[in-house]
């Protein structure tokens, strides 16, 4: 956990003269290796707060999820990317100096087209503690049970526990 919160605060200064844009581009390879600037370009337009937590484990060489596992976007993904879309036009009509509208034109274009990765997907994927990448699957089972873990409702199925806790549930029970 100390060299992820180092890169968090390496990522922090680097980038401090530019902000991270709110888009949904891909986490992989988001930074460059020796400046650990974000890499703004022509396909690269920014990161949601979850895909932003993966490109971090991502430049940490600790790759949380699969992301050619992921599925394409959903209506229910859509309809939310549409609103971060009106969210941003909103935030440019009153705040013109902080979205473009080349930024805005950007995420325009990776509407429906862009895996969503949800944040209890990720918090799921980080909190497995098997093989890694995680599969889909396993971390939207695992999201799901973290949701309802925070709701206090009942979780439908656990997790398998890793070796060390299965060792640990063990030796409790002798």
């Amino acid at each position: 956990l100390r060299q992820i919160a180092g890169i968090c605060d390496d990522i922090y200064h680097a980038n401090l003269d530019e902000s991270i844009p709110y888009s949904f581009g891909a986490p992989a390879n988001a930074f460059d290796d020796k400046t650990k600037k974000f890499l703004l370009g022509p396909t690269r337009t920014g990161l949601t707060c979850a895909s932003f937590v993966l490109a971090v484990f991502d430049f940490a060489k600790l790759r949380l999820v699969n992301y050619s596992d992921w599925p394409p976007p959903g209506n229910d993904d859509v309809k939310w990317q549409e609103l971060v879309l009106t969210s941003l036009r909103e935030k440019r009509r009153k705040f013109p100096h902080l979205v473009s509208e080349q930024h805005i034109g950007s995420v325009e274009k990776e509407l429906g087209s862009s895996a969503r990765f949800n944040p209890e997907q990720v918090a799921g994927a980080a909190a497995l503690r098997g093989r890694r990448p995680v599969r889909y699957k396993a971390a939207k089972s695992m999201g799901k049970n973290i949701v309802l873990h925070l709701r206090r409702q009942p979780i439908v199925q656990s997790p398998k526990p890793s070796l060390w806790g299965r060792v640990r549930n063990w030796l409790h029970f002798k």
